[in-house]
């Protein structure tokens, strides 16, 4: 399971790191940043990216933003206000397989 943040960045596109909550496959990294291009190349420095051009990670922030998932900050009327952080984001880990 993931924390997932976006941060600034200065290309056409959003940045985001998945820090790990829980163990891995990779025992040697404790997150991941990633790239999501408007047009052009995505990119992820984890070990599946780097091998195989493709990634967990990508998948599953494509599918938050798609889904209208991913947003900065919280919208205090909306259902999710008083729901736990850990919770709901179990919930979106488990519907997009984030677990490692």
């Amino acid at each position: 399971m993931y924390a997932v943040t976006e941060f600034p960045c200065d290309f056409d596109g959003r940045a985001f790191r998945f820090e790990k909550l829980t163990a891995g496959t990779d025992k040697e990294a404790d997150s991941y940043d990633l790239f999501l291009a408007t047009r052009g190349h995505n990119t992820c420095d984890c070990k599946g990216f780097t091998r195989f051009g493709y990634c967990k990670h990508l998948d599953s922030i494509k599918g938050v933003i798609e889904q209208g998932a991913f947003f900065q900050g919280i919208d205090p009327d909306a259902d999710h206000a008083n729901t736990e952080p850990e919770d709901w984001a179990e919930s979106i880990a488990d519907q997009y397989e984030w677990s490692a």
